[in-house]
């Protein structure tokens, strides 16, 4: 997408996939979501059709040989590359120069990152809906009281939600910690869903057995 939006109001999704994944021992979005022909990378992008989003996939330069032919039939997607560790606020923030974001502020953000590929198209739409009919500037799915992924964001709020985050930040600059000071502040929202998926995670060899 580098040339001009032409539906510029579209819903940004940037899946986060640029982790070690040390405890699974393999990149995780190249792995098979248990029950399905699906790698998480492809099932997380499944979920955000290009006719409704434009795509970004944020990841590592050594795993993009892995992870663009997961995509090429897939549609449009753009890919940003960032350098291995930090967190997901240090993820999140090696985005925010593409133009998709910097150029259209106005437009709505979801934070995917890619071992929760189990999220529901239904949920998706409902965060969606919600962010939509607030005045916070941020809306997050739980489940069970336990807060989950994707998160859903102003595009506006991105810029000082994530002001002096770098690729490489550690825990101090979190975004657990950046989204508990905007629920402290009001500017979150926290919308129950009933869908196990949002904190449905996948870290280690053992989190795949004995899924359906």
């Amino acid at each position: 997408m580098r040339g001009i939006d032409p539906q510029p109001g579209r819903p940004r999704v940037v899946i986060l996939a640029r982790g070690d994944s040390r405890r699974m021992g393999r990149p995780k979005g190249g792995v098979t979501v248990p029950g399905t022909d699906l790698t998480m990378l492809q099932a997380v992008a499944a979920l955000y059709p290009p006719a409704r989003f434009v795509r970004l996939v944020v990841t590592r330069v050594d795993l993009l040989g892995q992870y663009r032919p997961l995509l090429e039939d897939s549609g449009p997607v753009e890919w940003i590359t960032a350098p291995a560790g930090g967190t997901t606020a240090g993820t999140l923030a090696a985005a925010m120069g593409h133009p998709a974001l910097k150029e259209q502020p106005a437009a709505p953000v979801l934070a995917h990152p890619v071992d929760l590929p189990l999220v529901r198209p239904a949920t998706r739409d409902a965060l969606l809906a919600a962010l939509d009919e607030t005045r916070s500037l941020v809306v997050r799915p739980s489940h069970g009281g336990q807060p989950g992924h994707p998160v859903c964001f102003r595009g506006k709020a991105l810029g000082p939600l994530l002001a002096g985050v770098g690729s490489d930040d550690q825990e101090d600059r979190s975004m657990g910690r950046l989204l508990t000071e905007k629920l402290a502040a009001g500017e979150l929202d926290v919308v129950e869903v009933d869908d196990p998926g949002v904190v449905r995670d996948f870290d280690s060899p053992a989190d795949l057995e004995g899924q359906p």
